[in-house]
């Protein structure tokens, strides 16, 4: 049920994440962070089976902070790291499948970049994406409103009208977003709750 919407612009690398945990019917917690950042750079949502997320989440965490300290400090690019992630994957389908789905997103030196992973270690390097279920309901929002040169405001307003739709559209009604801006001078988190008026028409 987790909702993943995320982007890039000519400067920065979004991924946006609903805060909520649920387990069957219940709400276990309304704030939590499910985006990891790696190496105080880039930014990973991995979503799925509970067990497979929490494992997989630490294990990807723990070995690119090592792979950071083995390289001399030297960080490996959003795409080494998007790439290693993927070969994880693949390597396991056969042997213990991992049900995740994985949104990887940066900005190095070749600039902002977005990558998606499925459970089959496909990987694909879009300019937006939304995943699981938000993705039959906002995917024509973000076709009609992205833009590549979008600036902070415009981003913010930019998630609000997926999350309008959400809202509107689908079953658990979910508001309460965390975003989390990468670009060249860092990370910046900004929590979003918004409530549209159910009934107004657009």
């Amino acid at each position: 049920m987790d909702s993943v919407l995320a982007f890039t612009t000519k400067n920065a690398a979004v991924i946006v994440s609903e805060m909520t945990v649920n387990s069957d019917i219940t709400v276990l917690l309304n704030k939590k962070d499910k985006i990891v950042e790696i190496l105080n750079r880039d930014l990973m949502v991995v979503t799925g089976d509970a067990g497979d997320v929490n494992a997989h989440t630490d294990y990807l965490k723990a070995s690119l902070n090592l792979q950071y300290f083995q390289n001399n400090k030297k960080a490996p690019s959003t795409a080494a790291c998007a790439n290693w992630i993927r070969n994880g994957i693949w390597e396991s389908v056969r042997d213990h499948p991992i049900q995740v789905k994985i949104c990887y997103a940066g900005v190095d030196e070749n600039g902002p970049n977005l990558y998606t992973i499925d459970n089959y270690g496909c990987l694909m390097r879009p300019k937006y994406i939304a995943q699981n279920y938000s993705m039959y309901l906002i995917l024509s929002v973000m076709d009609k409103y992205y833009k590549e040169d979008m600036n902070k405001e415009e981003m913010i307003d930019f998630v609000k009208k997926c999350i309008t739709v959400l809202s509107r559209r689908f079953l658990l009604q979910q508001h309460r977003f965390l975003m989390k801006i990468c670009t060249q001078d860092g990370i910046e988190t900004i929590e979003i709750d918004h409530q549209p008026d159910l009934l107004k028409a657009e």
